[in-house]
């Protein structure tokens, strides 16, 4: 069990059957916790209930029947519902639940929240995974954050806490994004390879990592949660910056090494 709490190398078949075992654990866990909803004995209140599942439940009626909700007749006389972010008509978790559900009734928005809190948990997971190389701290960190003050103090916000679920995973596109430039070590080498300017295995890696970073963030975007999107660019922004200057005392530090070598010798 020596594993669970060390870096330490194991099997591939050991590390897939562990890595099964937590994403089982974290599906259970939200199954549990939001069972008094799934039974009905709780219900979902204030904005999740007069905001957010309106949204849902249109979006997913008018998917579900073959349209598009283009316009919102039921809100001011009508307005254009595509230019509303907070809709949600383009995030590919509702065309999939418009696709399994139907239109989702208000008896089955717990499904949602377990869906979602089963992505924080194990987003949680992969970024710490990345960061620690180690399963036990992981899976405490996806229960941990999935089920935060935060997250859990704003059920009753839904776009707010299915955009929290997602951050996670953008830290983590981002994160693999860079480190992919480390071994360039150079502020000028990563903006070439950033720009395509190289060929390669190495730039199409590099190139692969940029899309899905990008893809990553853009998905949670479509969530339609404007603040927490400017919170996260925010932070991606210190990211960045917190990168490339050690992408460049990298750099630094090995000239100069190189020419105390060439000293000494």
């Amino acid at each position: 069990m020596k594993f669970l709490f060390a870096k330490s190398r194991i099997s591939l078949r050991n590390l897939v059957l562990l890595n099964g075992l937590v994403l089982a654990g974290f599906l259970v866990l939200a199954i549990v916790f939001f069972w008094l909803f799934i039974s009905g004995e709780l219900s979902f209140i204030w904005d999740t209930r007069e905001f957010g599942f309106i949204n849902l439940n249109l979006v997913t009626r008018s998917l579900s029947e073959g349209g598009f909700p283009l316009w919102n007749p039921f809100n001011f006389s009508g307005y254009p519902y595509m230019g509303d972010i907070e809709s949600g008509m383009f995030y590919p978790v509702n065309w999939l639940f418009s696709w399994i559900f139907g239109a989702v009734d208000f008896s089955e928005l717990a499904y949602y929240f377990v869906f979602h809190f089963f992505l924080g948990a194990v987003f949680a997971y992969v970024l710490a995974y990345k960061l620690t190389k180690n399963i036990f701290a992981s899976a405490l960190a996806g229960v941990v954050y999935a089920y935060s003050g935060y997250a859990l103090g704003h059920i009753s916000h839904l776009g707010q806490v299915v955009m929290y679920m997602w951050v996670p995973l953008i830290f983590w596109g981002y994160i693999l994004m860079f480190e992919k430039n480390l071994e360039n070590s150079s502020v000028s080498a990563v903006a070439d390879s950033l720009l395509a300017k190289g060929r390669g295995l190495k730039n199409l890696r590099l190139t692969f990592c940029v899309l899905l970073a990008g893809l990553i963030f853009g998905t949670a975007i479509l969530v339609g949660h404007s603040n927490t999107t400017i919170y996260v660019l925010l932070g991606l922004v210190i990211l960045t910056i917190y990168e490339i200057v050690g992408i460049w005392l990298s750099g630094h530090l090995k000239k100069i090494g190189e020419k105390w070598k060439r000293k000494l010798k």
